[in-house]
């Protein structure tokens, strides 16, 4: 299969570790636990873990890792700029509610009348 050339284990264990973590938000989860989960040796799992928290995506209090704040704010980040979009490019129904229910969509030259 093609796009198995450009795999790379570590990385999707990475991945792998997020979506896990992401699962339970709340929750705080032994190494151990992650090992198992993952099905992987410690080092490879502490390795990610490690490379996620350099990146801001988990977070290690006691030795129990969690998901971290990064992931909601780029989340969120990702929610404000759709709705950028939509105010930029989608005209307001006529009585709509509050003014925010679109329907339209508008060219930028349109838009600008």
């Amino acid at each position: 299969m093609a796009e198995d050339k450009y795999m790379n284990q570590s990385q999707q264990l990475a991945l792998a570790l997020v979506e896990h973590l992401a699962g339970a938000p709340l929750k705080r989860f032994a190494i151990g636990d992650l090992v198992a989960a993952m099905d992987r040796s410690r080092d490879q799992v502490f390795r990610a873990l490690q490379n996620l928290a350099v990146a801001g995506w988990a977070q290690e209090h006691n030795g129990q890792w969690a998901i971290a704040p990064r992931i909601t704010q780029l989340s969120d980040q990702v929610r404000l700029d759709i709705a950028r979009l939509h105010e930029h490019y989608l005209l307001p129904v006529d009585g709509a509610a509050g003014g925010g229910q679109y329907t339209q969509w508008v060219t930028t030259r349109q838009r600008r009348g």
